[in-house]
């Protein structure tokens, strides 16, 4: 914990998301018969263990995470344009996902309490896409309303080193990309604050990039303000992001 009690904060919000998570198994195994709970729970964690395929390449215990159909690779795409005269910006995104995955798939949303000292004192809303029992997107396509007015897209494509030695950066002492994902969306205001909170206890272990809009930055008819489009990208043993607001 720091002088402001940052990493406490941090702390408190990735153990809520976990525990958040542990409710939806519960949830799950008293609504699914004992026959087919195993399968149902498997199917869930290999969709989480597609944050973990980098690490498939360092072992060959287990499952090969690197194995169709959950190879990462030409999976996904997106785009981020501001249209002439500044008039508007669009952006999308799109999973390449097999079409044996398009079914069940849902377009959530998600609002919980803001608490300070145990009396809430807002609430913070995600719509996102995403498939039965995951509180995470996982495409990964967010829209995040926070308490103190943040209004950011998030979205994510997954991306490949070929130089497989830098698999020998990581290590255990870190968090999954989508529990930071998750927690980054509930705890930023800006693109640069959730970029930042992201890159805490950064795992490496699910090679990408996420590129993070702050709608609040964005007026029509005005040129675009800094802040407006941040790009983070993420590899074992190193996370950087940076202002591309010019680029668009």
């Amino acid at each position: 914990k720091d002088d402001d009690g940052y990493r406490s904060r941090w702390g408190r919000e990735m153990l809520e998301t976990n525990v958040r998570n542990e409710g939806v198994d519960n949830n799950n195994n008293t609504r699914i018969s004992s026959s087919r709970r195993h399968v149902a729970a498997a199917r869930q964690r290999k969709r989480q263990l597609l944050r973990l395929d980098d690490i498939g390449e360092t072992t060959r215990e287990g499952v090969d995470l690197r194995s169709e159909p959950y190879h990462k690779g030409d999976h996904c795409s997106a785009m981020i344009k501001i249209v002439a005269n500044n008039s508007d910006l669009i952006f999308g995104h799109n999973t390449w996902d097999d079409y044996q995955n398009a079914f069940p798939r849902i377009f959530k949303t998600y609002e919980y309490p803001v608490m300070e000292n145990m009396i809430p004192v807002g609430k913070h809303k995600v719509d996102f896409s995403s498939s039965p029992g995951l509180i995470a997107s996982i495409d990964d396509f967010y829209i995040v309303k926070g308490t103190n007015g943040a209004n950011l897209g998030v979205i994510e494509t997954s991306i490949d080193v070929y130089n497989r030695t830098y698999l020998d950066y990581i290590k255990p002492e870190s968090v999954l990309a989508w529990v930071r994902a998750v927690t980054a969306n509930e705890q930023a205001n800006t693109g640069h604050e959730w970029a930042n909170k992201f890159s805490e206890f950064a795992s490496g272990t699910y090679i990408d990039q996420w590129m993070v809009i702050d709608f609040n930055k964005f007026k029509k008819g005005v040129e675009p303000q800094d802040g407006l489009f941040t790009v983070l990208e993420e590899m074992p043993g190193k996370i950087h992001w940076e202002d591309m607001t010019q680029h668009l």
